[in-house]
């Protein structure tokens, strides 16, 4: 259950249903409620937060997950509207990817595999992607004006598989950590799942970090639940 409903029904058997039940039961509900209160503060950390100004130059990544349902108009429209330094895409039917929405996202070049697109305004170089069973795998290399950043971009089948976290958090504790990395794409699983705490020993949240706006990046009228999300490393946040 979405942490958004599952606060809104504990709130709502206060409303309706407390009265006249056992006292435990009472202490019981009043728990649920405040671990549910205090999990949906977790999530919704930056929703009070306000976009600035940066100190410096700000480097800004977008990430979508496009379905079949995805009105065509809404993608062209966005596709002409924002202007990231990268772009990645997960698209569910790459059928609806047709050669104008290529011409239209393309930055400066772009890189494909599987159903996963990377586009850029830096020049970019393919690299070796870890393996894993449950998620496709895109690794580039961007030279920036700052030097080196790398960019790991992933498409769950499904959801990641806990083999494939702890895959994921071996090859972060072996690759050069002097290089920053951003990890984007379809996950499937909530930023705050436990499954996850391998991979923060090496990367963080970016909503967490510098997020605002409702938390919640399911493709739906609205978004409950974090499926796909994006992590960096702490010199991405500098």
């Amino acid at each position: 259950m979405p942490m958004p409903a599952a606060l809104l029904s504990a709130a709502l058997w206060w409303v309706f249903y407390a009265r006249g039940r056992h006292v435990m039961r009472r202490v019981v509900m009043a728990l649920v409620l405040a671990g549910l209160v205090a999990g949906f503060w977790q999530d919704t950390g930056g929703i009070a937060r306000a976009p600035g100004d940066p100190a410096m130059p700000a480097f800004r990544i977008e990430q979508w997950t496009i379905h079949s349902r995805t009105p065509r108009a809404a993608i062209l429209a966005t596709l002409d509207k924002d202007s990231p330094h990268i772009r990645v895409l997960n698209v569910a039917d790459n059928t609806i990817f047709d050669g104008e929405m290529l011409r239209r996202a393309r930055l400066r070049g772009g890189v494909r595999s599987e159903n996963i697109y990377i586009f850029s305004r830096y020049p970019m170089s393919k690299r070796d992607a870890p393996t894993l069973k449950d998620a496709d795998a895109l690794l580039v290399s961007f030279d920036t004006a700052d030097g080196q950043i790398d960019l790991l971009a992933l498409n769950a089948h499904k959801k990641l598989s806990a083999a494939s976290i702890k895959t994921l958090a071996q090859w972060l504790g072996e690759r050069d950590q002097r290089t920053p990395l951003i990890l984007a794409g379809h996950e499937g699983l909530n930023t705050t799942d436990a499954a996850w705490q391998p991979v923060r020993k090496w990367l963080r949240p970016a909503f967490e970090e510098a997020g605002f706006g409702w938390p919640y990046s399911q493709s739906a009228p609205i978004a409950l639940f974090f499926l796909s999300t994006i992590f960096g490393s702490a010199e991405t946040f500098a």
